[in-house]
């Protein structure tokens, strides 16, 4: 699952940051909002792709778009391209 891959390299990137996790269906992680008017960020585990979202401004996807690929690789690439 991505969250697995993802969910570690969240905490040394963001080490001094506080977040929330869960697991899917609910958002994998959400980092509480440092202005009210623009909202959480959450990041949501749905399989094939990660889904990342600004309160309600917006969101994004990010995935491989590969569909050859496996599961861990999937995770992997996800979080260089979430992270980068």
């Amino acid at each position: 699952m991505i969250r697995d891959v993802l969910g570690p390299a969240l905490r040394e990137r963001f080490a001094s940051r506080t977040f929330t996790t869960d697991v899917p269906p609910n958002p994998i992680a959400v980092f509480s909002a440092a202005h009210s008017e623009v909202g959480d960020v959450s990041i949501w585990d749905d399989g094939d792709e990660a889904t990342v979202s600004i309160g309600g401004i917006s969101h994004g996807h990010f995935n491989p778009y590969d569909p050859s690929l496996s599961p861990e690789p999937v995770a992997t690439v996800v979080t260089v391209r979430l992270l980068a």
